[in-house]
């Protein structure tokens, strides 16, 4: 009762509804509605009044006008919307004037984008979506037009569609392992941005070892004539030894002696004897291999190596014979002493044993050892002399 006269109905706050215009639907009390519920001329009976009315006051409807984040539920040709617990069917051209969606980074896309959605997964595509395509120019597009963002660990495809005016994505991640022809876009790409440098080398390793050895000799290459690398060394090392002697370049061929065992010596030889100088990796090739001049190398170096090693046991053997360790006890210990004692040592511990298998280097520096020794026994000797 508004007053003591007559009494008077009127649709409060509790009685609301929401009023969809672009739709034409209402909501009240959880229930869709066709068309402006508040317009329906049996409205009181929805309300549940059956009094006479004598005035009825509508001020309870809210249009709803802004932008909202709905579910779609979109099927081959049919479009529906999910408002409160009811999916409320539109047409495609309502749809597609309403949806709100503005992908300003579709422009670099330059795929395929699909009509047929198959499968699920899928999401709104977005402009987020988007610049993460391209967060860099790592990339390349399939044979179905599919753009996909090469990765340390894997290439991450995403395919596009767009359905009733909607663009939408999904992804997948395709791994390395068992690719090749994927494997073998990828080296392309990343030689074509100047990327393959910067790429981790454990994951350029996984994709070498996906692709054919002369695909993967030309990465090879390209690394080893840029920097030093010894497990991309090892690699190119291991496909030349199944092989593929020819195609390597003058600085692969060089970090290939340097992380080679001696056994690969002679195939790093035979593609390019030029490239090794050093004697000592020279003398691990079989003789029948070497050039001219470097077979003349190393009966030099041999024969110098062996009269070094004759006259450290030489020096040896007089130092024995002399007993000079045994009688250099009747003397003060003293720094020659020590040194004597020290240098007789040495010389016990290769003389007779390793010699043979020893460096120049190491040989050089018994020798000089050896010369020591055999000057401080004759100082020794001398005094000796005046106890």
């Amino acid at each position: 009762m508004s007053n003591s006269m007559f009494p008077v109905l009127k649709v409060d706050k509790n009685n609301s509804y929401l009023y969809y215009p672009q739709i034409n639907i209402s909501v009240f009390r959880n229930k869709v509605y066709s068309g402006d519920f508040g317009e329906y001329s049996n409205v009181c009976d929805y309300l549940m009044i059956h009094e006479e009315i004598i005035e009825k006051n509508v001020e309870c409807k809210k249009e709803v006008s802004t932008p909202d984040p709905y579910f779609v539920l979109i099927e081959e040709n049919k479009i529906q919307v999910k408002i409160a617990d009811s999916f409320n069917e539109i047409s495609q051209e309502k749809f597609r004037e309403l949806l709100v969606n503005e992908l300003v980074g579709l422009g670099k896309y330059d795929g395929m984008i699909h009509k047929n959605v198959i499968g699920d997964n899928w999401k709104i595509l977005t402009n987020a979506a988007i610049g993460n395509m391209f967060s860099n120019n790592n990339y390349y597009y399939d044979v179905d037009g599919n753009h996909c963002q090469i990765r340390y660990e894997n290439v991450r495809k995403t395919v596009i569609a767009q359905i009733a005016g909607l663009y939408i994505f999904k992804e997948e991640i395709l791994q390395y392992n068992s690719n090749k022809t994927m494997c073998e876009k990828v080296l392309q790409v990343l030689f074509e941005n100047n990327a393959i440098n910067e790429f981790k080398t454990k994951a350029l390793l996984v994709i070498l070892h996906n692709v054919d050895d002369i695909f993967a000799q030309q990465a090879i290459n390209y690394i080893l004539s840029r920097k030093e690398s010894k497990e991309i060394s090892l690699l190119g090392i291991e496909i030349l030894k199944k092989g593929l002697e020819k195609g390597w370049n003058d600085e692969t061929l060089v970090s290939f002696a340097k992380y080679a065992d001696s056994s690969m010596f002679n195939l790093i030889y035979k593609a390019n004897p030029a490239l090794i100088n050093d004697v000592e990796q020279i003398i691990k090739i079989d003789f029948d291999l070497l050039t001219e001049s470097h077979k003349q190398l190393v009966k030099k170096f041999k024969e110098d190596k062996q009269k070094k090693i004759e006259t450290i046991q030489k020096i040896y053997g007089e130092v024995i014979a002399s007993a000079i360790r045994e009688k250099m006890k009747a003397l003060k210990k003293d720094d020659d002493t020590k040194r004597a004692t020290k240098l007789i040592n040495d010389l016990m511990a290769h003389a007779q044993k390793d010699i043979e298998d020893m460096s120049m280097l190491q040989i050089d520096n018994l020798l000089q050892k050896a010369t020591e020794l055999q000057n401080l026994k004759k100082k020794l000797k001398n005094k000796l002399d005046t106890l």
